[in-house]
C-alpha cells in the first residue's frame, strides 16, 4: 500500500505530539455512548472532554500504537469493505461505521464537493449497505458520513436502518441540544500547527 500524500494524512510525530498534549494535560477521552449521553443531556462529562476520531481503515494500527502509549481510547469510523474490525482490536479503539462501500467520491451529482455514493443512490441500495455495514460492526448505531456529506434523503435513510447519531465536518465543537445527525467535529490535517490543535480542544 503506498504511502497516502492526501492532506487528511498525518506523520506518526505529529499525531503523538497531539495525543501526547491530551495525555499530559488532564484530557478525558471518551467512546461513543458516553457522547450520545452528553448531547442528549443524559450524563455530563468533565470540562477536559475529547472525542478522538479516525476515518476510513488506511495505516489504523499506527494510531493504535500511539493511542495504547498514552492509554487514550480512539474512535475508528471504518469502511466496511476495505477491512475487517478484527483487524483493529484494542481495548483503546472502538469502531463505528462509514459506510460499507459509498465512501467512493464522484459517485452523486449535484452540489456537491465529492458526491459520495448515499446523496444519490436508490433507497433499497442505501440500506443495504448501512444494514451491511452495521451488522459487521455489532449493530453499531453510529456513523460518519464518507466526505463530510449529507442530505435529507441521506439522514432518513440512517434513522430508517437503526442509526442514532451521525458526523459531519465542522468548525466548532459539538454542544448539548445538537441535531444528532449533523454532530460538528474539528478535522485535523497534515498542516495542523499543535497550537491550532490546543486552540481546538481548549
Amino acid at each position: 500500500l503506498n504511502e497516502c500524500t492526501q492532506t487528511i494524512c498525518m506523520e506518526d510525530v505529529q499525531i503523538d505530539e497531539e495525543i501526547k498534549y491530551l495525555s499530559d494535560n488532564g484530557y478525558y477521552s471518551t467512546n461513543m455512548r458516553d457522547v450520545y449521553l452528553y448531547l442528549t443531556g443524559k450524563i455530563r462529562l468533565p470540562k477536559k472532554s475529547v472525542a478522538i476520531t479516525i476515518d476510513d481503515g488506511w495505516y489504523v494500527a499506527r494510531m493504535i500504537k500511539i493511542l495504547e502509549k498514552y492509554k487514550m481510547m480512539g474512535t475508528l469510523f471504518l469502511i466496511g469493505s476495505l477491512a475487517s474490525p478484527n483487524d483493529y482490536k484494542s481495548e483503546y479503539l472502538e469502531i463505528h461505521s462509514h459506510s460499507w462501500d459509498m465512501h467512493t467520491p464522484n459517485v452523486c451529482t449535484g452540489n456537491y464537493t465529492h458526491g459520495g455514493a448515499i446523496l444519490c443512490w436508490d433507497r433499497e441500495k442505501v440500506l443495504a449497505d448501512l444494514r451491511k455495514s452495521r451488522e459487521s460492526l455489532n449493530n453499531t448505531k453510529v456513523y460518519c458520513f464518507p466526505f463530510y456529506e449529507y442530505n435529507d434523503r441521506a439522514i432518513d435513510y440512517l434513522k430508517e436502518a437503526g442509526f442514532e447519531m451521525a458526523f459531519i465536518g465542522g468548525d466548532r465543537k459539538a454542544m448539548v441540544g445538537d441535531d444528532l445527525f449533523k454532530i460538528h467535529r474539528f478535522q485535523l490535517v497534515n498542516y495542523t500547527t499543535i497550537n491550532e490543535f490546543i486552540e481546538y480542544v481548549s
